[in-house]
């Protein structure tokens, strides 16, 4: 996961946003096992903005000829990571307590997930329990 704090990997302070920003869009797009271009198409439809593949390759290249970076827009970042299917770049710009709220907010959602199969499982086993007791009550007429 990206932090801005971090580099990638080694979990040594860089000090160097841009540099691990790169780092970490590179790394989602290859876990995406998407091709530059179809991650640009993609983009462009859901932001209604032109997104290129020589876009996406600037943002994650070191440095352009003349020494400056070209920057990543933060308003493409749940767009992209949507596309990539990751959400890794969205989680790293959190504050660390952000990212705690949204640890424990997937605890929850799973632990309702594990209550709901418990409860349906109670039910039918319930639902067994009365059948049974229903079939020793039956009287034969004679």
């Amino acid at each position: 996961m990206f932090n801005p704090n971090r580099i990638p990997g080694n979990g040594i302070v860089t000090g160097n946003l841009g540099a691990d920003l790169r780092r970490s869009l590179g790394e989602a797009i290859r876990r995406s096992r998407k091709t530059h271009a179809e991650i640009a198409h993609e983009m462009t439809e859901r932001l209604g903005q032109p997104v290129t593949q020589t876009m996406l390759n600037e943002f994650t290249r070191s440095g352009d000829r003349e020494g400056r970076e070209v920057r990543f827009p933060a308003a493409w970042v749940p767009a992209f990571c949507e596309v990539v299917g990751d959400d890794a770049l969205q989680r790293g710009l959190m504050s660390e307590r952000l990212r705690e709220l949204v640890s424990l907010g997937e605890r929850v959602f799973n632990l309702r997930s594990i209550l709901k199969e418990v409860c349906d499982g109670v039910a039918k086993l319930e639902g067994r329990e009365r059948q049974k007791k229903g079939q020793g009550k039956r009287i034969r007429k004679a």
